[in-house]
C-alpha cells in the first residue's frame, strides 16, 4: 500500500484492525496480547500484521472517525479539555440525592518497582481530572467526565448534571463543595432547573443574590450560622460520599 512513497508507513486495512479487535474481545485480552498471539498466525497465512503501537494508533483513529460520523465528538461538543464522558444507563424512578466531586489521576507512573529496577526517578507527565456525579444513598456513579488539568471544577458541574438529566436520571438536591459554588452554577441549577443546591461558600462571602435569589438566601444562612449547625441543617455532612475525593472532601471548605 505504500509502494513508491518514501517514508510513508504501511497502511493496514480497516477489516484487519476490526478482526484483531473482535479476537481481542472474544478472548478478553489487551492490545499487546492480541498482536502477539494472532500476529504469527496471520503472518503464516501471508497477512502482514501491525505492531502493537501501530495497532493502538489505528484503533484510536477508527474510534475518532466513528465519533465524528455520529456527531458525538467529545471535544467538539464539550470543549477541548474534556477527553471522555459517560452516563449510566441504569435509570430508576426514584428521585435521587446526588453529589459532585473530582480527583486527580497521575500520568507520571509513580511505581516504586520501576524506580528500583531502572534506577530512575519519576518524571512529571501531568494529571488527568476525574469528575463524578454520584448517588449519595447508593454510591452509584450516574455520570462522569475525564478532563485534562486545564479544566476547572465549576463548568463540569453543569455538564454532569445536564448529561444525567438527559439520560433520564431524576434528582432534586445536589451537593458540592465550594469549588462549584459559582454564580453561573447557582443560576443553572436553581433558577433554570429548579434543583436544590447545597454548597459551601468562602469565608469572606457576602449574603448577596448575584442574579439568583436562592444563592442570596443560602449565602445569608451561611454567613449567619455556625458551621456545625449549618452542616446539620443543610445535610452538607453527607457530601463526603459524593465521589473519588471523599477523603479530601471531609476536610475541605471549612471555616471557623
Amino acid at each position: 500500500m505504500n509502494e513508491g512513497k518514501v517514508g510513508r508507513p504501511y497502511e493496514y486495512s480497516d477489516a484487519l484492525v476490526f478482526w484483531l479487535l473482535t479476537a481481542m474481545t472474544l478472548f478478553n485480552s489487551d492490545y499487546r496480547c492480541a498482536v502477539g498471539f494472532f500476529g504469527p498466525v496471520l503472518r503464516y497465512m501471508g497477512v502482514r500484521v501491525p505492531s502493537y503501537t501501530r495497532f493502538l494508533e489505528r484503533c484510536h483513529a477508527l474510534a475518532e472517525e466513528h465519533l465524528l460520523e455520529d456527531g458525538c465528538d467529545v471535544k467538539r461538543r464539550y470543549g477541548d479539555g474534556v477527553l471522555s464522558v459517560y452516563v449510566s444507563p441504569y435509570v430508576t424512578d426514584r428521585v435521587r440525592r446526588v453529589g459532585v466531586d473530582s480527583s486527580g489521576l497521575s500520568l507520571s507512573c509513580p511505581n516504586r518497582w520501576r524506580g528500583r529496577k531502572w534506577k530512575g526517578g519519576t518524571k512529571d507527565r501531568g494529571w488527568l481530572r476525574f469528575h463524578v456525579l454520584s448517588d449519595l444513598d447508593t454510591g452509584e456513579i450516574l455520570a462522569y467526565a475525564v478532563s485534562d488539568e486545564s479544566v476547572g471544577d465549576a463548568p463540569l458541574l453543569r455538564l454532569l448534571v445536564g448529561m444525567a438529566a438527559e439520560g433520564g436520571h431524576r434528582f432534586e438536591k445536589i451537593y458540592a463543595d465550594g469549588a462549584y459554588s459559582s454564580d453561573r452554577n447557582w443560576i443553572y441549577l436553581t433558577r433554570e432547573n429548579g434543583y436544590e443546591f447545597v454548597t459551601s461558600f468562602k469565608v469572606n462571602t457576602r449574603p448577596v443574590s448575584n442574579g439568583c435569589l436562592a444563592r442570596g438566601l443560602a449565602a445569608g444562612f451561611w454567613c449567619n450560622t455556625p458551621y456545625k449547625v449549618w452542616t446539620e441543617a443543610t445535610g452538607y455532612h453527607f457530601r463526603w460520599k459524593s465521589g473519588p475525593g471523599s477523603a479530601i472532601s471531609r476536610r475541605s471548605s471549612r471555616r471557623p
